[in-house]
């Protein structure tokens, strides 16, 4: 398989959005299957990408693993020249054999009968020069920006760069047409195919996007478009090819946005639940260090092992950052608390910034402290007072 020369370090799914922005730490990765899992399942990215926890290999992913290895050498080493002159049974008999004994014999049978059938076409065609793909299991990067104001209903707080990765299966050139093919080893329902449109959308992205360099080590041009897609699953004996859609393009775009607004959501989400669980006094918000501080210590104690290391995964460590005879555990504690501190004066802030405040006329002498509606910070607004109520408070003064 082809793949491009990378820093692994300028990209990660253990991204912290609170500090984009600063070029010494690494953009968000995106690669097309962990797309798909937060498109299928966000609980499921979670577990499998930001956490990182183990994974089992399903008969599934064994099996799509040894057939895409499998259809990357029979590609490798088909001969056209040897191929030109067998007839049609001997041509499949020779396709067969390109491919390994093992338990996928039967997947291969058909891959073999379909590949025949597609030699015997193109040499009738005139168009063998187009049998052979001009991309076989090869590695793409790409950086792409994602506009705040192309989707305003998910609101993110800024534009963002992020790093796209995928591995194109197979792609195939027609006149000057690019093809991509993407070869699944499951049964076919009617139902993938949105699933399937959005899969070549990302390799679509992927190659309009991907450094120049790298079209050229892949010996492509920017003068061909990807124009169609297709897609190939052999146990159902199902091959489709269609125009390439802007629609599946556009949802692929709109589904990146939402990945990274739920990379903002992460810390939000638990200031604003401390924010909305109290009742806040103009002493305790006004009182900023403090406040961050206390939050800090309770979002803290939240955090288990893991998500702590997440939260300074990537920080660079100074040798100025340790004081001397500092043990590890009480450094890293500091390195924690302030990456979380840093992280929670931004979102009270935001927050603060668009509080509304409730003057409580209505009050007991005792409770005649000016405070910020619940409302405001995350919770639930007070109920309205009647028309009664407020004549009543009227006709009182």
């Amino acid at each position: 398989m082809s793949r491009p020369a990378s820093n692994t370090k300028e990209y990660t799914y253990q991204w912290n959005a609170q500090t984009y922005g600063d070029d010494s730490l690494p953009i968000l990765k995106i690669s097309k299957s962990s797309f798909g899992s937060f498109q299928w399942c966000p609980k499921k990215y979670q577990f499998n990408y930001i956490e990182q926890k183990p994974q089992d290999t399903t008969e599934a992913m064994y099996k799509g693993t040894i057939a895409h290895n499998a259809r990357e050498a029979f590609f490798d080493e088909f001969d056209i020249s040897k191929a030109e002159n067998m007839t049609h049974d001997e041509l499949t008999n020779y396709c067969y054999t390109l491919y390994p004994l093992d338990e996928m014999s039967h997947v291969y049978e058909t891959m073999a009968t379909y590949e025949a059938k597609r030699f015997m076409d193109a040499k009738e065609e005139g168009t063998l020069d187009s049998f052979l793909p001009v991309i076989n299991e090869a590695m793409i990067d790409a950086k792409i920006t994602i506009r705040r104001e192309d989707y305003p209903s998910i609101r993110l707080e800024r534009d963002y760069v992020v790093h796209l990765q995928g591995i194109i299966d197979r792609m195939f050139q027609e006149g000057e047409a690019y093809i991509p093919m993407e070869l699944k080893t499951g049964l076919w329902k009617e139902y993938k195919k949105t699933m399937m449109r959005k899969e070549m959308a990302f390799y679509k992205l992927l190659f309009e996007n991907c450094p120049d360099e790298r079209i050229e080590e892949l010996g492509l041009t920017r003068d061909n478009d990807i124009t169609h897609w297709a897609w190939y699953y052999p146990l159902s004996n199902h091959m489709y090819v269609e125009e390439a859609k802007k629609s599946s393009v556009t949802a692929v775009l709109k589904g990146i946005a939402n990945l990274i607004h739920a990379y903002e959501r992460k810390m939000k989400d638990k200031v604003e639940k401390i924010l909305s669980s109290r009742e806040w006094t103009f002493a305790d918000l006004t009182n900023m260090s403090r406040l961050v501080r206390d939050f800090s210590e309770e979002i803290y104690s939240q955090l288990d092992a893991k998500e702590k290391l997440t939260v300074v995964w990537e920080r660079v460590i100074r040798e100025e950052d340790i004081p001397h005879g500092e043990r590890f555990g009480g450094l890293f504690q500091t390195l924690v608390t302030e990456q979380i501190q840093l992280e929670v004066a931004s979102i009270l802030q935001e927050q603060l910034l668009s509080a509304n405040v409730n003057f409580g006329n209505n009050k007991n002498k005792e409770d005649e402290t000016n405070e910020v509606s619940e409302s405001s910070v995350g919770g639930e607004s007070s109920p309205k007072r009647s028309a009664d109520e407020k004549k009543s408070s009227k006709n009182k003064k």
